[in-house]
């Protein structure tokens, strides 16, 4: 008995040390109070190695405008038919949209949207024209997304996402400098906020995924330990009081601080408009990104990041600073006076349109397409992660986790 047990912790030691060569553990602040978090590395800052790069692009006859023909719906309707157009006609190239199947040999763009809900293998377009893209949208985290890309290999030219190394980048949201001739008129791009003197509450969360891969319950439980947050949404015990995602109406939000905006991943560029609607609506958002969510382009000064602080505590302390000092508090709206935003990811649509009148663009294929997905700091979905998030989250439910056990 002695001897089998000895060859079984022999065989868990090193499956756990070949584990530790792809997999670092690193705890959410210096206290180590929060569950170590596994961290993958990135593997690339670009599509390059996931593609195949062809000499000569062809191009269609010049056109005013190009054609965009979306072959698929989007999460099972055609809601981006109406709302894409909607959203680019003030974009500085201009492109047509269409649904209508009929008119592929005139369309310079072939659009899909991946779910096993929009895109299948045997509803392709029969027809190719060499100078005509194909390009896949996805704008779901690599952690949610179930199906396989192996098999479409050598299918897209192009992808469109909020990850930074797609062909063309979509992020949820954009900001830009406010041109001179509109600075005297700030105010109308940009309204006054509510002053944090009138404000009564501090700060408040809106989570409705309560086993998420960023394990956010252990954050809002360790920060409610040291100010009040009010917690909204289906794992929260306080009800959304309309259907949007900022949960409340105007006159119960402005009453609030910050919100707790975090993310339910820390996949690569992930930064969705749980950051964006929070600084539209003037209040600060406490974020949860990691190394990999830093770099995507946001307005300065204008959020407060968990992992800027050495422990939970800290970041309460200062989020308590910054609600009793006016100054601070309106330091973080500051970029309000230089810049606009734009708070729908349907406008960044905008890049792709312009992304067709580019020649730069070299013609390429998506050689392996599911390494390119597979390129994040965070795993690919599998069900044996899922019902892993599922366990911990019910074990921290019961309180029959010591979240200090890994000291």
């Amino acid at each position: 008995m002695k001897s089998i047990i000895q060859n079984a912790m022999s065989s868990f030691k090193e499956k756990i040390q070949n584990e530790m060569e792809v997999l670092t553990m690193y705890y959410m602040d210096n206290d180590k109070s929060l569950w170590p978090i596994p961290h993958y590395g990135l593997l690339s800052n670009t599509y390059q190695p996931y593609v195949k790069i062809f000499p000569d692009r062809q191009f269609g006859p010049d056109k005013t405008n190009k054609v965009i023909l979306l072959w698929t719906k989007y999460f099972a309707t055609y809601e981006w038919f109406h709302t894409i157009p909607l959203h680019t006609k003030y974009c500085p190239k201009q492109c047509i949209i269409t649904k209508n199947r009929e008119d592929l040999s005139q369309s310079d763009a072939v659009l899909f949207h991946f779910t096993d809900k929009d895109l299948f293998l045997d509803d392709l377009p029969t027809k190719r024209l060499l100078s005509q893209v194909w390009a896949l949208y996805i704008n779901e985290p690599n952690v949610f997304v179930q199906e396989s890309f192996t098999p479409w290999a050598n299918v897209f030219n192009w992808t469109i996402s909020y990850r930074r190394h797609s062909t063309v980048f979509l992020p949820y949201g954009m900001y830009e400098p406010i041109p001179n001739e509109l600075h005297s008129n700030v105010s109308r791009i940009n309204p006054t906020i509510y002053p944090s003197r009138y404000r009564d509450k501090m700060a408040y969360a809106v989570v409705s995924r309560c086993a998420d891969d960023a394990e956010r319950y252990r954050l809002i439980n360790e920060i409610s330990q040291h100010i009040n947050v009010d917690y909204y949404g289906e794992c929260g015990n306080l009800k959304c009081e309309i259907k949007h995602n900022s949960c409340l109406p105007p006159d119960t939000l402005r009453r609030y601080r910050f919100r707790l905006a975090f993310e339910d991943s820390n996949c690569r560029d992930y930064v969705t408009e749980k950051y964006w609607d929070t600084i539209s609506k003037g209040i600060i958002p406490v974020v949860n990104w990691k190394t990999a969510q830093r770099d995507v382009p946001v307005p300065p000064h204008s959020y407060i990041n968990v992992y800027d602080f050495p422990n939970i505590k800290s970041l309460a302390e200062y989020l308590t600073r910054v609600s009793r000092n006016s100054t601070l508090f309106h330091s973080y709206f500051k970029w309000r006076d230089h810049f606009k935003i734009f708070t729908s990811f349907w406008n960044s649509f905008c890049n792709f349109c312009t992304a067709l009148y580019d020649k730069s663009v070299p013609a390429k294929v998506y050689t392996d397409l599911e390494g390119w997905l597979r390129d994040d700091y965070c795993q690919r979905f599998t069900y044996q992660n899922q019902y892993r998030r599922l366990i911990k989250r019910f074990l921290f439910d019961g309180n029959l986790v010591d979240l200090r056990i890994f000291n």
